[in-house]
């Protein structure tokens, strides 16, 4: 029988820190993104991936995918002003309906 183990045990120091550092990042990806649109919009869309030049920004409904894409490239002009973002070069912008559950 296997013990269940804890979760920091499953990773090194290294890999949990990495992970630690990338979820802060998204984090404050989300809080620049908030303070982008502002009211209703920032209710309805969250960062869900940033990766070498491209952040992924999902929202929960194709409505508001449609809004957000035609503000990419102001999105993408502010981003770049914000230290850590700097050679980010596209955004994506994918829709996750509610019932999916993909924002939070």
């Amino acid at each position: 029988m296997t013990l269940p183990r804890h979760f920091k045990d499953l990773l090194d120091d290294a890999t949990l820190a990495q992970l630690t550092r990338h979820a802060r990042r998204l984090q404050r990806a989300t809080e620049v993104l908030h303070a982008c649109l502002g009211a209703p919009a920032n209710a309805h869309c969250v960062v869900a991936n940033v990766r070498d030049d491209v952040m992924v920004i999902h929202t929960d409904s194709p409505a508001w995918a449609a809004k957000l894409r035609f503000q990419v490239g102001t999105l993408l002009r502010q981003f770049k002003q914000q230290e850590g973002f700097a050679a980010l070069r596209t955004i994506h912008i994918k829709a996750f309906p509610a019932s999916h559950n993909a924002v939070v």
